[in-house]
């Protein structure tokens, strides 16, 4: 994994994230949130009529593009990372507890699962931002409420493929409990997958928060938001583009870096795949 580009690729550009997201109050040039009309709408710097001032160019009410991505990666790169870690959490240990308990709890999970993963979650959230209204706190219940499940349908397949290995039997006949044989046995054995279906979903996951910022149910404007940014980029996308243009390739970078990482990390840690890759 340490040979792989894409693996080294991925890691420094997370590393830059997470960096831009703990230091955004002592890296960005200005408040992402001052307004100066006298600068608004200048180009970037490498056009003509930028300047280093501005090295992203600014937007309709003069505030620093630059500045605004910096503080973006909160939202977009933070957030999706808290919030992919509580969905995991959640559906990991739901997963587990249908897929060894079995029984009516398992059919309860699954039923659970089957109505959240066929429920179309853009109408949810557009039904509560109108009665809650735009919130940090509404758009993280409708992300981890879409995407618990995934995890969940991952964990309890993993469980049943693991309850049936000699090792549990063992430790059924050791007169070891329920609990610790699904903690100490099966959630080890579950990890693999659970990981990389994380890593796929932080790129999806930013991305679904910026597509519900730009219908206006995501984060509230107040708060420096890439997808809030491209939408209020589309009413000057011809005059003035890069307001649109520049967060949207901020989403870019995170989704396909993500998406590599989760390619790559199934290709190195789940053995079916790798076998596959070898024989080729």
């Amino acid at each position: 994994m340490r040979r792989s580009p894409a693996i080294i690729a991925g890691i420094v550009i997370i590393a830059v994230l997470l960096i831009l997201s703990i230091g955004a109050p002592y890296i960005s040039p200005h408040n992402p949130l001052q307004i100066n009309l006298t600068d608004r709408l200048l180009p970037p710097m490498w056009m003509e009529g930028g300047n280093s001032t501005y090295p992203l160019g600014t937007d309709a009410v003069g505030r620093d593009i630059l500045s605004w991505i910096i503080w973006g990666t909160r939202t977009s790169f933070l957030l999706s990372v808290l919030l992919i870690f509580i969905s995991a959490t959640i559906g990991t240990t739901l997963g587990i507890l249908s897929g060894y308990l079995g029984g009516i709890v398992d059919t309860l999970i699954m039923r659970a699962v089957d109505f959240f993963m066929s429920f179309p979650v853009i109408l949810l959230a557009l039904m509560l931002a109108v009665i809650l209204g735009p919130a940090v706190l509404t758009v993280s219940v409708v992300i981890c409420l879409h995407i618990w499940a995934g995890f969940a349908r991952m964990a309890r397949g993993e469980t049943l493929r693991v309850k049936s290995s000699d090792f549990i039997d063992a430790a059924k006949v050791m007169g070891v409990s329920k609990f610790r044989i699904m903690l100490r046995h099966i959630f080890p054995n579950t990890m693999t997958p659970i990981v990389v279906l994380g890593t796929l979903n932080v790129g999806r996951t930013a991305l679904f928060m910026s597509t519900l910022s730009f219908l206006g149910a995501g984060i509230p404007k107040a708060i420096p938001d890439w997808g809030n940014m491209i939408a209020m980029g589309r009413t000057y996308i011809l005059r003035a583009p890069w307001i649109s243009i520049i967060p949207s390739v901020a989403i870019l970078v995170v989704v396909l870096c993500f998406n590599m990482m989760g390619d790559k990390l199934n290709e190195y840690l789940n053995p079916e795949v790798r076998i596959k890759m070898q024989a080729r």
